[in-house]
């Protein structure tokens, strides 16, 4: 019984797609799981220091990411394919890009 348990549980996450359905969670009835986040809040942390060209590059970047994250996730929330945890991702996603444009331009 075990052994059936165990691998019955190995092949629902084996087989578990990378979106998950959740309508029942507040969303959309067809509304799909957003991907993982790219948010890492104080990544960077508002310098006291000039920082270095290397820095700036890799501030920029972060930031291109969280630019495509909020757009994909605007995108989801206008066509109403985005649940209750995705309206939360959207919701920091634009918070860290806020912080990391008043770090990057003070």
């Amino acid at each position: 019984m075990r052994r059936a348990f165990g691998f019955g549980m190995a092949l629902a996450v084996i087989a578990a797609p990378g979106y998950a359905q959740v309508g029942e969670f507040g969303g959309h009835p067809g509304a799909m799981a957003t991907p993982p986040s790219v948010v890492a809040p104080y990544r960077f942390a508002s310098p006291s220091s000039p920082t270095s060209p290397a820095e700036q590059q890799e501030m920029l970047d972060y930031r291109t990411q969280l630019q495509g994250q909020a757009q994909e996730l605007q995108n989801l929330h206008t066509q109403h394919e985005l649940g209750l945890f995705g309206r939360q991702d959207l919701n920091n996603t634009e918070n860290e890009l806020n912080r990391l444009n008043s770090t990057i331009q003070p």
